[in-house]
């Protein structure tokens, strides 16, 4: 095949109906566009092919976009790469260059979101992974295990006769107490140059890669990724200032890391009510027991069900469909039961919160905490009006 214009004959083992949706989008193109040559013909093709495939049958529209908006999701050690600014980057006029006209037409430029490692409290609050796994038949297994809170007596609350103590000196180890003393919300990686730019090239490629095997020719967009890459290396190296300390880089050794595996056997790590950043740590047996004797309280808050994970699954679909819950699936997790302690409180307390997380009933809680919020103003006010009654000074804001 000659350079040229396009050959409609080069559709012909398409369907009418595909062939006219084909012409639509080529009529769009400008003639200059249209004269391609061999390789680049394949290329425009394939993708047409590809747009096709995943179009029909859905209603047709010649401007319609391959792809949608996709997103760039770069995971970062640390926010303060936040001044990097990606999203401009991607639109300068010679970064949109590089991208072949007629793929343009399929593709539109990608929304740019950071993402950022897990915190030090997830990697290592334990009431979560309790309160997922643990089953009604561990619980009285857990309640009746002989107690080990005698080991450690410095550590053991007077009213509770357990373990409850937010001191970090129960870890023992040195690098385990330095981790933890940094809080829940530490993230442990040292920010470098060379830690940003890997973490962008990998975001990239990652993209990339799934836009090319959607669009369906394989390197077609390796032009316009390095020259993005090569354009942010030149930006955060000329204007990012990098942490050159080790503050933010902590490494556990494999045997601290294995010492604390077998201390949570006993214990449970969660967080202080008031003071969320810090840890608590709680004797297992008395954390269960807590928790269990919540659920049989006679508050009336809490409803027993035997009817199997999946019919229970089933029902908070049907709740989430029939309260018009859109646009958030539902998960294949339960919610479930987990206590944070108020040291504030003589004696501490337990608190109980239901972790709806990643559950089949996230949706219900952030709407239930949407809602909440909004009565916070009339609530306030109420409180306000009857307290002036009764002659109680207060701030009226």
């Amino acid at each position: 095949m000659s350079q040229g214009k396009f050959p409609i004959v080069f559709f012909s083992k398409y369907k009418t109906k595909n062939l006219v949706r084909m012409l639509l989008l080529l009529s769009e193109f400008s003639p200059s566009v249209i004269d391609l040559d061999v390789g680049h013909a394949l290329q425009l093709s394939r993708i047409l092919s590809n747009f096709i495939k995943r179009n029909v049958p859905h209603s047709f529209s010649s401007s319609a976009s391959f792809l949608g908006r996709d997103l760039i999701i770069f995971v970062f050690v640390s926010s303060r790469v936040d001044g990097l600014n990606l999203s401009s980057i991607l639109s300068l006029p010679f970064v949109l260059d590089c991208i072949l006209p007629y793929v343009r037409k399929f593709w539109s430029l990608p929304l740019v979101a950071w993402k950022y490692v897990k915190t030090s409290g997830h990697e290592f609050f334990s009431y979560g992974a309790l309160g997922r796994s643990v089953r009604a038949s561990q619980v009285n297994k857990i309640i009746h295990s002989s107690c080990v809170c005698s080991r450690f007596p410095s550590f053991v609350d007077s009213h509770h006769g357990h373990v409850i103590f937010a001191n970090l000196n129960i870890l023992a180890r040195p690098s385990l107490i330095e981790f933890f003393s940094r809080g829940i919300k530490f993230r442990s990686g040292f920010l470098s140059l060379l830690s940003i730019e890997e973490a962008i090239d990998k975001g990239f490629k990652k993209f990339v890669n799934k836009q090319e095997e959607l669009l369906g020719v394989q390197g077609i967009l390796s032009e316009w990724k390095a020259k993005v890459l090569s354009f942010v290396q030149k930006r955060t190296r000329a204007s990012f200032v990098v942490q050159t300390s080790s503050d933010s880089s902590l490494s556990v050794p494999l045997g601290d890391l294995d010492h604390l595996k077998i201390f949570q056997r006993s214990f449970v790590s969660t967080y202080m009510d008031k003071c969320c950043n810090n840890f608590v740590f709680v004797y297992k047996k008395f954390y269960v027991s807590s928790v269990f004797s919540e659920l049989n309280s006679p508050v009336g808050a809490y409803v027993v069900s035997n009817l199997a994970q999946s019919n229970i699954l089933s029902f908070h679909l049907s709740f989430n469909k029939a309260h018009n819950f859109k646009g958030v699936k539902c998960g294949p997790r339960f919610p479930f039961l987990c206590a944070v302690w108020k040291f504030h409180k003589n004696p501490i307390k337990p608190r109980f919160i239901c972790a709806a997380n990643s559950s089949s009933l996230s949706n219900v809680s952030k709407w239930m905490c949407s809602f909440f919020k909004a009565m916070f103003p009339t609530v306030n006010d109420l409180w306000v009006s009857k307290l002036k009654k009764a002659d109680v000074p207060c701030d009226s804001s």
